[in-house]
C-alpha cells in the first residue's frame, strides 16, 4: 500500500493514522503556534500612511503652513525616508518663543522624536504617545511608514470599544423594560436547555436569546407594553444577538459596517423609546 493513501485501521483493529493526516495535523498546530493575537501598531491605518515631513532646513513658515493645511500639531523632520532628525510641533515652536528665542528654521525648533517599530504591541505604544505626543513607526527596511498621534488612538480605541458599548446599552435597555413586568417564572421558562441548570434571579441572567424567546411570547410582549410591531421588534433583536456572538467570539475579520449599523440603529431606537417613556 502507497504510505500517502489513509489508512482506517490495523489489522488489530486498532485506529491507524496516514501519513496525509499526519501532515495536516502537523500543519494546523503550526497555525495554531505562529498566530499572534497581540494588537500591534502595524494594524493601524496611520501605520500604513507616510506621513507628512519637513527637512532640517526648512523655514518655520513653511512648517507652519503644512501644519495649518493639514490640521496637525506636529510634522516629522527628515532628511530622507529613513533619516529622522526630530520633531517640530506647536510646542517646540512655542518653548523657543517663549525664552525669547527667533528660530527661522525648523531644525531650530525642533525636539527628539521617538521611533518604534511597526511590530510593537499597541499597549505599549499608546504609553509613548501619551509621554510624547506622538511616536513615528519604521518598517523592518527602517523606512518611515506613519505616525501615531493620541488623535489615531482615540480614533483606533472608539471604533474597538463601540461594538460591546453599544452591545451593553442595548442590553441594559432591553432589562429595564422587563424589570418588574416578566415574573421570574417566565424568565426560568425560556432558558436554553444548556443553561438549564444555572441560577435566574433576574433578566441580568438571561441572554439575548433568552430575551428574544420571552418577547416572543404573546403575554410577555402585552406586559412590556412597547407600542411597536413584535414581530419587526424581534427580528431586529435577534439581529443584534447575532451579531454579539460575532463580537464575543472576536470574528477574526472585524465586524462589518452593515452589522455596526444595525447596532447603531437598534440602540438608536432604544434610546428614543427610553426618551419617550420616561
Amino acid at each position: 500500500m502507497n504510505q500517502t493513501e489513509p489508512q482506517t485501521s490495523t489489522g488489530n483493529g486498532e485506529l491507524a493514522v496516514a501519513v496525509s493526516d499526519e501532515l495536516s495535523f502537523s500543519d494546523s498546530a503550526t497555525a495554531l503556534v505562529t498566530t499572534d493575537p497581540t494588537h500591534r501598531v502595524v494594524q493601524l491605518n496611520s501605520a500604513r500612511k507616510k506621513p507628512v515631513s519637513v527637512k532640517p532646513t526648512a523655514s518655520i513658515s513653511e512648517a507652519i503652513t503644512l501644519m495649518m493645511t493639514h490640521n496637525f500639531s506636529q510634522l516629522p523632520v527628515m532628511s530622507s525616508s529613513r533619516a529622522v532628525k526630530g520633531i517640530f510641533s506647536w510646542r517646540s515652536l512655542a518653548q523657543k518663543v517663549a525664552f525669547a528665542k527667533n528660530p527661522g528654521f525648523v531644525q531650530d525648533a525642533m525636539e527628539e522624536a521617538v521611533v518604534i517599530d511597526s511590530n510593537r504591541s499597541l499597549f505599549e505604544a499608546a504609553r509613548l504617545v501619551a509621554e510624547s505626543d506622538c511616536v513615528l513607526i519604521k518598517d523592518p527596511d527602517a523606512t518611515i511608514s506613519g505616525i501615531l498621534t493620541s488623535y489615531d488612538l482615540s480614533v483606533s480605541f472608539a471604533e474597538r470599544s463601540e461594538p460591546f458599548l453599544l452591545l451593553e446599552q442595548i442590553e441594559k435597555h432591553i432589562r429595564n423594560h422587563m424589570g418588574g413586568k416578566i415574573s421570574l417564572s417566565e424568565m426560568r421558562e425560556v432558558r436554553d436547555s444548556l443553561d438549564a441548570g444555572k441560577k435566574v434571579s433576574g433578566a441580568a441572567n438571561l441572554s439575548f436569546g433568552d430575551y428574544v424567546r420571552i418577547l416572543q411570547k404573546q403575554e410577555c410582549w402585552r406586559k412590556i407594553g412597547l407600542p411597536l410591531d413584535q414581530k419587526l421588534f424581534i427580528k431586529k433583536l435577534d439581529e443584534v444577538r447575532d451579531i454579539r456572538n460575532k463580537v464575543m467570539h472576536f470574528n477574526p475579520n472585524g465586524l462589518a459596517p452593515e452589522d455596526m449599523g444595525k447596532l447603531r440603529e437598534f440602540a438608536g431606537l432604544l434610546r428614543q423609546i427610553q426618551e419617550v417613556i420616561k
